[in-house]
């Protein structure tokens, strides 16, 4: 299973899907980071709140088994190995991304379950 968390006003503005954001750090690729972690630490995550005033982690939606195949390993993936290594530094200090994946396409909300298509 795989989850993606986002703050509350972020899920607000869902309209029946998750769409991916410009990752500034990240050439501005757009994409959705996810987990497999159900219940994590927010530091594992990368999810702390250090630097803005609200919860990234208030809502969690839950992508459909079925999807994995559709979901990428963020360790090894093209956009990870390019990345420049002070930018993976700060990303990665104190944090877990073995258990981070990104996914390069729309996913689906169908009743607070996020669906890939």
């Amino acid at each position: 299973m795989f989850y993606h968390f986002t703050a509350e006003r972020r899920a607000l503005q869902i309209d029946g899907w998750l769409r991916r954001f410009p990752q500034q750090l990240l050439f501005a690729e757009p994409l959705i980071w996810v987990t497999d972690l159900a219940d994590p630490q927010r530091e594992a995550v990368g999810l702390t709140s250090h630097r803005i005033p609200y919860d990234r982690m208030a809502t969690r939606f839950t992508l459909e088994p079925w999807s994995e195949g559709l979901v990428k390993r963020w360790l090894g993936s093209a956009l990870q190995q390019s990345t420049p290594a002070h930018v993976l530094e700060m990303l990665h200090e104190g944090a877990a991304p073995e258990h981070w994946f990104i996914v390069d396409r729309p996913v689906a909300v169908v009743g607070g379950v996020a669906r890939l298509v």
